[in-house]
């Protein structure tokens, strides 16, 4: 199974992309308005970029909300103990991840999950397709994911039914780069017109 580690396209982003189209829009509009000084446009403009700078970072906080909360849901499902676990589930699942913690390479987390497929041990299983996962959202390029998307596949081909949890989870990334710094979040230059006013000030008029 391939797992492409790549953003995804959402809500937000359209929404943030519309915001940028119609700032480009009414920007044109108030550099053309001859019945505006040369004070007005400016003051015309100064808000319109606030309140366009507001919009983009309101879309991505969303966006990076919404993801943080579907990530946990996600992570609970996956690798999470069972509502009310007995204490001989927590002490075997501290364990699992002090092991998990120790792996630094996806060919030891695959014989892991190898061993503990043979062993019955879905809870040492569990934590190191966990270790995969998080290790994965780490990487600054996504290729170097790769290696890791073979110990995710080697837990999956002995636990289908968590299959299309575990893509979900793989794909999800709330709080990596990938999203922080999307370029279709990014503010807009701002205008030659305020180019010397403070961002902070700019969005002060927007309120």
């Amino acid at each position: 199974m391939t797992m492409p580690l790549t953003p995804e396209y959402t809500p937000q982003h359209q929404k943030s992309i519309d915001a940028y189209t119609v700032y480009e829009r009414q920007l044109e509009q108030i550099r053309l308005n001859g019945e505006l000084s040369a004070a007005g446009k400016q003051s015309a403009i100064a808000a319109l970029w606030g309140r366009t700078a507001k919009a983009q970072t309101a879309a991505q906080a969303e966006l990076v909300a919404e993801r943080t909360q579907k990530q946990s849901e996600l992570q609970r499902k996956v690798y999470g103990l069972r509502p009310n676990a007995t204490p001989a589930e927590l002490t075997l699942y501290r364990s699992a991840v002090e092991q998990a913690s120790t792996v630094t390479n996806p060919s030891e987390a695959i014989a892991q999950i190898k061993s503990a497929a043979l062993s019955g041990d879905t809870i040492l299983a569990k934590a190191m397709v966990a270790k995969a996962i998080e290790i994965a959202h780490s990487v600054p390029i996504p290729g170097m994911a790769a290696p890791w998307a073979d110990v995710v596949n080697a837990y999956t081909e002995t636990n289908p039914a968590d299959e299309a949890s575990v893509e979900a989870l793989w794909n999800s990334n709330s709080t990596s780069s990938n999203f922080a710094s999307d370029a279709a979040f990014a503010t807009p230059p701002k205008p030659a017109e305020v180019q010397n006013w403070p961002e902070s000030e700019l969005v002060r008029l927007a309120d």
